[in-house]
């Protein structure tokens, strides 16, 4: 979504003024001229109303020359970042919600039924993304499993809390949806979870015996086959962990999920 995009460049062009601001407080007046003379570049500093060619600086002078050089670079960074900041947000004033969804969320229900539309509401796109057909990872028979509010099948305690956390802060979810990895072949993350605002997925595995050395030897080759396939934790997907005398931390899980769902 364009506003989604557009907010996180904002962000993004408001470090960089602030970062600009920092390090051009307290520089010396003027402005920085080089040369190149045969095989040595030369410094001189150029004042208003001075020789145009500027006043030579030695080499004991470089850290003039560095303040110099530096005010130069962030100022034609701060103002192209003030330029493009007050564009965005007059766009952003303009258009606080994609227009398109927004047109099509005013025509009545029982019509867009009707039509097969490139375009979806939120709630439109996450029930067709909730009810994404997929073959689940069968359940042994004599494996212990538990039932969620949600009235899922898990494999263990701690994905029953995961999923309930999930259920609490409103993120859509599947359980083992299907994933093909090159190199690899299917595999089946814990929790398949839709970011609705930008309309992404992301995924999260959780990893329960971290004290067991088999098991941890397979979370590393299952880490990499995700990298691998450009499944960046940090990005795309979530690892949570637990062992024998560290178990699932419900506050860590939450935190994580509002890093990546309520910014």
């Amino acid at each position: 979504m364009i506003q989604e995009e557009l907010n996180k460049r904002q962000d993004y062009l408001r470090k960089i003024i602030r970062i600009c601001d920092r390090a051009t407080a307290n520089v010396p007046e003027g402005s920085l001229r080089v040369t190149k003379c045969r095989t040595t570049t030369q410094y001189f500093l150029r004042k208003p109303g001075e020789n145009a060619n500027g006043l030579y600086l030695a080499k004991d002078n470089m850290k003039l020359v560095k303040k110099l050089a530096e005010k130069e670079v962030f100022d034609k960074l701060k103002q192209e970042a003030e330029k493009e900041y007050k564009d965005n947000d007059a766009y952003l004033k303009k258009h606080p919600i994609d227009t398109l969804i927004e047109a099509y969320g005013k025509i009545p229900k029982l019509k867009r039924e009707l039509v097969d539309s490139p375009v979806l509401t939120d709630e439109e796109f996450v029930e067709r993304w909730l009810h994404e057909e997929y073959e689940r990872k069968e359940f042994a028979e004599d494996v212990q499993s538990y039932i969620n509010s949600n009235g899922d099948r898990v494999r263990s305690k701690s994905e029953v809390i995961i999923s309930e956390i999930l259920k609490d802060m409103r993120i859509p979810y599947l359980y083992e949806a299907p994933l093909k990895l090159k190199g690899v072949g299917t595999v089946y993350p814990d929790f398949k979870l839709l970011n609705v605002k930008e309309r992404r997925t992301i995924y999260l595995e959780h990893f329960g015996m971290m004290d067991n050395p088999e098991y941890l030897e397979g979370f590393f080759r299952k880490q990499n086959s995700y990298v691998a396939n450009g499944i960046v934790p940090g990005r795309d997907i979530i690892f949570t962990y637990e062992s024998s005398k560290n178990p699932l931390d419900i506050n860590t899980v939450r935190n994580l999920l509002k890093t990546y769902f309520h910014r």
